[in-house]
């Protein structure tokens, strides 16, 4: 077997258990985009503050 085969045999098996973790536990799907969307809110707003800090600074 070709290298690329045995990639995407590996591949499809982890697919095919991501698959099926989600389908025993829906609720993963809203918890990881959570996860993933609080850091970045985190970025955005200290970069707004840091902007208007930058902006307002004194004569």
């Amino acid at each position: 077997m070709s290298k690329k085969k045995v990639a995407l045999n590996l591949l499809d098996d982890l697919v095919q258990d991501g698959t099926a973790i989600v389908e025993v536990n829906p609720w993963l799907i809203p918890a990881t985009v959570a996860v993933a969307t609080v850091p970045v809110a985190v970025w955005i707003a200290s970069r707004a503050r840091t902007r208007n800090l930058k902006k307002t600074t004194p004569n």
